[in-house]
């Protein structure tokens, strides 16, 4: 076994963990157990051995304290501690006892014991070497558990979580520990190392004094720190855990597992507990009053302490945030930043932040913007079914309108996949709606267009005659196409904030998700392009004259809101609230302009009288074509006669010719100014 300490590793906090990454990732098999700070079970985990199947007794004996939150990461055990550490608070007894005073339960009485003390010290025996409360905030790690453990002793009830810190109590806690610090410390105590406080410990020289368990003083008696409330408090927890690699030999890996089951068995920990002066995770050790080890250990402590670790489990570089803590808890506790302003930084960093409607007023604007379009849109099939309202949707058959309206109804669900954490899973229904959404709204106008193509052609006649077969190719192809999303998997790719902006979390592709991703941007961008041409070609073809200038808006107008989708994606936005507000908004604006165009101004536009204004606006882009002609009332194009000899003249003229050099520009504008198909 080789064991790296602060003896025989330089900058240890850095250098053992840097020598386990370089290990660990070269999957170097000389070492099969490893022994390293919970803090870093997350980041080591994937290199690690599950123990839940290999260790069923014993993981069932861990669980019933507070080892999970060290050594359970996703589910899975991947190590266990092989002793346990407290932040406690030792209570000088003499002092206690010569004021007939006993160890306060709450912070309140905390305050007002130490304050009495220190006052009666000061005035009767002038005592100025007497301080009341180190804090334990120096510029370290050890900051950070003590906030952690100072916050958790302000919930309500022994079972309830570590509160958020943007709640009333963690507001109500941080101002609690600037008033312990300014009535009964000062900013050197609050900052003092190890070192200093146990000379302060061992001088007698402190009345109350937070420090990790271990240390033995007969005028000290250790306990649990107070809280808000009598029974309620909060321990900070440490330890050294031991796991095993998952690339050594399953040889080595059984010989590993009985180092493991002998280390942390309940001889080996009782061992520990007697000779070494430490605390163990299984708390079943301590149930009994008579037995050995109580009569070592304050098996009552053990019974009683609430610990609380750091957010481990959050962050692939738990020492990042760290620096981010230590540095507000030194702007609010020694240099005046306003509590508020704290505690709003430390909720930015301290966890990886969900859209809610309770975000603001946006995002509850959104979401009722967004679920009165979902009713809207439910409602709409109706419609189709009023004889008197058909009439306004003939462009499409009833059976394309559905498809449509589904097709609009799949993008505006990504909407709510954006509430609530992220998962993989909830990235590829993201994915899987947008993708499938977008190609069900542009199908009822490619099969429109494919069916009335100017020249009689054998496919055309098979779309026509196949239109349900091909409307399943083009959805299976999509479909296909999202299978690959399970061999590769979406991914969650979490954004560490600086502590004015919040953390989040965003989906991100696996390699060949990304592949699969942009493959299906170039169909829809083939199918986009393909829509363009064929709405060219049969620009003047009479019996879809007024539909070929509806889709035209339509297609224009989606594939803005498409190139638009494709860069915001690709925009590397990092905060929170932006990052939010412009997809779901994005999403949005496309269902609504939609909706308006394809349904409501359809519904609406006729019975307004506006049937002039809408020739007019079709005279307009006749012009553009160079082909004068006016609009009957009823959308029918009727050309003048010499022109249209004249077009017909040219259709057999180069439809003739064609056979022997016939260009493709020429048959271009011979499909674009043709008004009727032909052979």
């Amino acid at each position: 076994m080789t064991l790296f300490s602060i003896v025989n590793t330089t900058e240890f906090m850095r250098g053992y963990p840097a020598t386990i990454d370089y290990i660990l990732n070269r999957k170097n098999k000389k070492y099969d157990l490893f022994v390293f700070d919970p803090i870093y079970t997350k980041k080591y985990s994937p290199f690690l051995t599950a123990i839940d199947d290999w260790l069923p007794e014993y993981i069932e004996w861990y669980s019933e304290g507070a080892s999970e939150q060290t050594s359970k990461y996703k589910g899975h055990w991947y190590s266990l501690p092989t002793f346990q550490k407290y932040k406690v608070m030792y209570s000088n007894l003499d002092y206690l006892k010569k004021y007939n005073m006993s160890i306060p339960l709450t912070w309140n009485e905390f305050i007002d014991t130490a304050e009495y003390i220190l006052e009666k010290e000061h005035n009767l025996y002038n005592n100025t070497m007497l301080v009341g409360y180190n804090g334990f905030f120096p510029k370290n790690e050890n900051s950070v558990c003590s906030l952690y453990e100072f916050v958790y002793s302000f919930r309500d009830e022994k079972s309830s979580p570590f509160p958020h810190f943007d709640s009333e109590t963690a507001y109500e806690a941080l101002e609690k520990l600037v008033e312990v610090k300014n009535r009964v410390s000062s900013n050197d105590l609050f900052l003092a190392d190890e070192t200093h406080n146990l000379g302060l410990l061992f001088t007698e020289s402190i009345i109350f004094i937070s420090l990790w368990d271990g240390f033995a003083h007969p005028s000290y008696k250790m306990t649990v720190l107070p809280g808000k409330k009598p029974g309620i408090s909060g321990s900070a927890l440490s330890s050294l855990n031991i796991g095993i690699p998952n690339f050594i030999d399953k040889k080595n890996k059984e010989a590993s597992i009985q180092v493991l089951k002998f280390i942390n068995s309940k001889e080996a920990q009782k061992k520990i507990l007697k000779d070494f002066n430490l605390y163990s995770a299984i708390p079943s050790l301590y149930e009994d009053d008579n037995d050995e080890i109580c009569k070592v250990r304050d098996c009552q402590f053990a019974r009683n302490v609430q610990g609380i670790d750091r957010p481990i489990f959050q962050f692939d570089n738990y020492e990042v945030f760290s620096t981010k803590v230590i540095e507000i808890l030194d702007g609010v506790l020694f240099h005046d930043k306003p509590i508020k302003e704290a505690i709003t930084e430390l909720d930015n960093i301290s966890r990886f932040h969900k859209f809610s409607i309770n975000d603001g007023s946006y995002s509850l604007v959104l979401m009722i913007i967004s679920i009165t379009l979902l009713g809207l849109l439910i409602l709409t099939p109706i419609v189709l079914f009023i004889p008197a309202l058909r009439k306004y949707f003939l462009i499409f058959s009833v059976y394309s309108w559905l498809i449509f309206i589904i097709g609009l109804l799949m993008i505006l669900s990504t909407v709510f996949t954006y509430l609530g954490e992220l998962k993989s899973s909830t990235c590829l229904e993201r994915q899987v709606l947008l993708t499938l959404g977008y190609t069900l709204i542009l199908i009822p106008a490619l099969f429109k267009l494919a069916v009335n193509f100017p020249k009689i052609n054998k496919y055309s006649d098979w779309i026509h005659n196949n239109k349900y077969i091909f409307i399943a190719i083009i959805i299976g192809i999509e479909s296909f196409l999202n299978l690959f999303y399970l061999i590769f998997p979406m991914k969650i790719r979490e954004l560490v904030m600086n502590k004015n902006e919040k953390n989040f979390s965003k989906c991100s592709f696996h390699t060949g998700g990304l592949v699969i991703a942009w493959i299906q941007i170039i169909i829809k961008l083939v199918l986009y392009i393909l829509i363009d041409l064929l709405i060219f070609l049969e620009w003047n073809i009479r019996k879809i004259f007024y539909s070929t200038r509806v889709i035209l808006l339509f297609i224009t107008i989606n594939e803005l809101f498409f190139i638009v989708f494709i860069i915001l994606k690709h925009m590397s936005i990092s905060t929170f609230n932006v990052y939010y507000t412009l997809e779901i908004s994005l999403i949005i604006t496309i269902i609504f302009i939609n909706y308006i165009y394809m349904f409501v101004i359809r519904l609406f536009h006729k019975k307004l009288g506006a049937i002039k204004d809408e020739e007019k606006l079709i005279n307009s882009l006749l012009k553009f074509n160079n082909m004068p002609s006016n609009i009957s009332s009823n959308m029918t194009s009727n050309v003048d006669q010499e022109k249209l000899t004249e077009t017909k003249t040219g259709i057999s003229n180069s439809t003739s010719t064609s056979k022997q050099n016939s260009s493709i520009s020429s048959k271009i504008l011979i499909y674009h100014y043709a008004t009727e198909s032909f052979k």
